[in-house]
């Protein structure tokens, strides 16, 4: 099975996006823990309004999960997003506490996910405003991103009006 990062990143958000759920991709560790986790981010980032924050850890490849890059869990509750093909190669190299989402996409299909290891509640490393902040960050940046690509979408189809008109 050929599943890209960004085809995980699609089914995972498109799985786990629900009402009462606010989830953003690539956040960096909030101020409060910058001295001990300085420049690590983690893959995404969820918080359900009932005030559990979950972090998930995407991982594609065996050596992508053996890799130096930080498993980041921050939040009450810890997540591997796994291509389904690496789980029997690392398996038992998942923490106790920390839960398990496989991803299956076969050849054509749209793919899906499957809970395979529920998480133990942890403690949380920093303060829910502190989180709170850098889920706003991380959405700002990316509706930033968003706005940008409307602008030049936008001028774009003015161009070409232009164009047609001369």
């Amino acid at each position: 099975m050929n599943v890209t990062t960004k085809d995980i990143e699609t089914i995972a958000y498109n799985h786990l996006w629900a009402k009462g759920k606010y989830l953003v991709f690539e956040v960096a560790a909030p101020r409060e823990l910058v001295n001990k986790y300085h420049r690590e981010r983690v893959d995404l980032l969820m918080y359900e309004s009932t005030g559990t924050w979950k972090c998930f850890e995407i991982k594609n490849t065996v050596s992508d999960f053996r890799s130096s890059a930080k498993h980041s869990f921050w939040g009450d509750y810890g997540y591997y997003i796994l291509n389904a093909d690496i789980y029997p190669a690392v398996k038992d190299e998942i923490p106790n506490d920390i839960g398990v989402w496989l991803v299956h996409k076969p050849d054509g299909s749209k793919g899906w996910m499957e809970c395979v290891k529920k998480p133990k509640k942890r403690e949380r490393l920093c303060s829910n405003e502190a989180l709170m902040f850098a889920l706003m960050q991380a959405m700002s940046r990316e509706y930033k991103k968003y706005r940008k690509i409307k602008e030049n979408e936008s001028s774009t189809k003015k161009s070409s009006k232009r164009s047609k008109r001369k």
